[in-house]
């Protein structure tokens, strides 16, 4: 039996959007318009923790040959020493479509990648199995950057889109550290042992490598 705990670092809270109440004051875009809020019946069938979420496909599957974009707003991030973007999202995206997001920082629109980075070079395809957290360093990005949620569709194949909630910004590392490579016990005739654990980690940065890992083996 292996027993994991992992402690991480605090981070501030400066703007949380639980969307369940309004939209957030969130700004569509683009050539269809496609990007809505409100109850979500496809797809995941509900939010994150509710009713309602920003969502390219609400009620319905999402169009095709369109991009569409919504933009987040940005609290001040003068005062924060390590500004974060977070949110959740849901995701069914047809082979050919992409989802990303794109930063302005005063020099124009460009992709900005997560922490551990996207599954796919275009972005975030296919089927995301459940609610997933995406995070975003805006370290570099100044006090005032813009933020937006991209989505491009070719003319073939559609689904259900791509649904995020509770979209927030922190100050102070939110992500949660990411294990891999966990190698279970080899099953042996041995009794005494000592016994090997192997496992490996990464760390996205100084605050996050503040976390502690205990484990037992019996």
């Amino acid at each position: 039996m292996t027993l994991l705990s992992v402690a991480v670092a605090a981070a501030v809270p400066i703007a949380l959007y639980d969307l369940e109440s309004n939209d957030g004051g969130f700004i569509e875009s683009g050539e269809t318009g496609q990007w809505a809020w409100g109850a979500v019946t496809n797809g995941p069938g509900s939010s994150y923790d509710g009713a309602n979420a920003w969502s390219t496909g609400l009620t319905r599957n999402y169009l095709n040959e369109t991009t569409d974009y919504v933009e987040v707003p940005v609290p001040d991030l003068s005062t924060a020493d390590r500004p974060m973007f977070s949110f959740r999202h849901w995701y069914d995206i047809a082979v050919g479509d992409n989802a990303w997001v794109e930063i302005d920082s005063g020099n124009g629109w460009a992709v900005a990648t997560p922490l551990y980075g996207y599954p796919f070079t275009s972005g975030w395809s296919g089927a995301s199995g459940g609610w997933q957290v995406a995070v975003f360093d805006l370290s570099d990005e100044g006090a005032a950057p813009r933020v937006r949620l991209a989505f491009a569709t070719d003319t073939t194949g559609v689904a259900a889109g791509w649904t995020v909630d509770n979209v927030a910004f922190h100050d102070g590392d939110v992500a949660p550290p990411q294990i891999t490579d966990l190698i279970a016990l080899a099953d042996t005739d041995d009794l005494e042992g000592p016994y090997a654990v192997e496992r490996s980690e990464e760390h996205t940065s100084e605050l996050q490598s503040q976390f502690r890992i205990s484990y037992a083996v019996f």
